[in-house]
């Protein structure tokens, strides 16, 4: 049975994400290991980002990773993957980004924000269903890839 736990920084060990992190590497193309020192990251991860992890026996098989802020200032989503084999398991990867962006609501954020690639139509579906709007688009430089900047405001009384 898969469980949900959120840890805010610094109370999750740097080693364990970057455990996670090293399996699921190739997932991103580019791999995510030819843009950034998974060691750092982790690091960066742990110690900065609130993580919400979905765990099988203990293991990370799934992660949101955002930047929370306070209003007047949206946090940033920064990372969202589900292993390969726990994927469309239950909705994992919707449960994790949906309660890490209640969990910024809640908490006081004005809104939540990321980038996804655009030729990336399941992720692009399932953020527009959770009321997600395009601001802006970016192609990398020397390179074909286009990431959308997405966001979702929140009405906070």
């Amino acid at each position: 049975m898969i469980e949900y736990k959120f840890y805010e920084p610094g109370d999750l060990e740097p080693e364990r994400l970057f455990d996670f992190l090293k399996e699921v590497d190739d997932y991103l193309t580019p791999t995510l290991s030819s843009r950034v020192n998974l060691t750092d990251y982790s690091k960066k991860l742990a110690n900065q980002a609130t993580n919400y992890v979905a765990l099988d026996n203990g293991r990370i098989v799934g992660l949101s990773s955002c930047y929370f802020n306070e209003a007047p200032e949206m946090s940033f989503g920064t990372y969202l993957c589900v292993k390969e084999e726990y994927q469309k398991e239950g909705g994992i990867g919707i449960k994790l980004i949906s309660d890490t962006i209640d969990y910024c609501e809640e908490n006081g954020s004005k809104g939540f924000w990321c980038a996804i690639r655009k030729t990336n139509k399941p992720l692009r579906t399932m953020y527009k269903i959770l009321g997600f709007t395009v601001k802006s688009e970016q192609t990398y430089p020397n390179s074909d890839v286009v990431e959308l900047y997405i966001e979702k405001l929140f009405i906070n009384e």
